[in-house]
């Protein structure tokens, strides 16, 4: 953990099949080569691309969940990687093909989970604190894979969500949608990819405005996903990925070590 705060500059990427999503990504430093990743709280690992025959492949291997797909990946091991403050040396990591569809480095909660992060999509920055100071006010769960749980609510029903920095849109769980239809309209189809380059066509809907932490959000975008696969692997199922079109709503804190996250004055 850092004894003082870090600004890193964050990269908005929209997606180049559909602009109303994006990606947030961070540069850093893998074994003294730049790299560029996904700025990540969805992924349980971190990930780096090498390709086949590169000497830092392991011999063992890591099954990923994606949102459509799961992937055995070989796990590697690089002898530093950093971004700003996050990071280390002699890391285990998630090895990633690079001819994988959308093969990208993945910035993970083994390392972000360390850290209190400050995300302000706005300012386009993503600032490392110190744990502890108390505006992160609301219990923050955290799952064994350090997945992170928040509760959001419509009135009287409530959803279980996993907090998706790597998402490029809020995903809902089609089963859910269907017990609750009130709060999702269609609104076209989009493309996605999830975190395995697996490539689906997905109902576009928009959700009704909902309270997250005291805080309400309006009206905006997600995608129906059966999420009955990846959902098999948690041992908390969970009704929304909130992504990228819920993020963008707020500034956010995160303190993992406190377990603990609020909103960002």
């Amino acid at each position: 953990m850092t004894s003082e705060a870090t600004e890193i500059a964050l990269t908005v990427e929209p997606d180049e099949d559909d602009p109303r999503f994006a990606t947030l990504l961070v540069d850093g430093d893998v074994d003294g080569e730049v790299r560029r990743f996904v700025l990540d709280t969805g992924a349980s690992r971190t990930h780096v691309v090498l390709a086949e025959g590169d000497p830092r492949l392991g011999e063992g291997f890591h099954r990923s969940s994606g949102v459509f797909e799961s992937a055995r990946q070989r796990v590697a091991h690089v002898d530093s990687l950093s971004v700003g403050p996050i990071g280390g040396t002699s890391i285990e990591v998630v090895a990633v093909d690079p001819n994988q569809r959308g093969a990208r480095n993945l910035l993970g909660m083994d390392l972000l989970g360390q850290h209190r992060l400050r995300i302000e999509i706005g300012p386009a920055k993503l600032v490392v604190e110190p744990s502890g100071a108390g505006d992160a006010i609301h219990p923050l769960w955290l799952d064994p894979g350090r997945h992170p749980f928040v509760d959001i609510r419509w009135a009287h029903v409530q959803a279980r969500c996993v907090v998706d920095t790597g998402a490029g849109t809020t995903v809902v769980d089609e089963a859910f949608a269907r017990r609750h239809p009130e709060g999702f309209s269609l609104a076209g189809v989009t493309v996605g990819t999830d975190g395995t380059g697996a490539q689906v066509e997905t109902p576009v809907v928009e959700m009704a405005p909902f309270e997250l932490g005291g805080m309400r959000f309006p009206a905006h975008l997600g995608v129906l996903v059966d999420l009955s696969g990846p959902n098999s692997t948690l041992e908390v199922p969970m009704d929304m990925i909130l992504g990228y079109t819920t993020l963008l709503n707020a500034d956010w804190i995160f303190d993992f070590p406190a377990s603990r996250w609020g909103f960002a004055s």
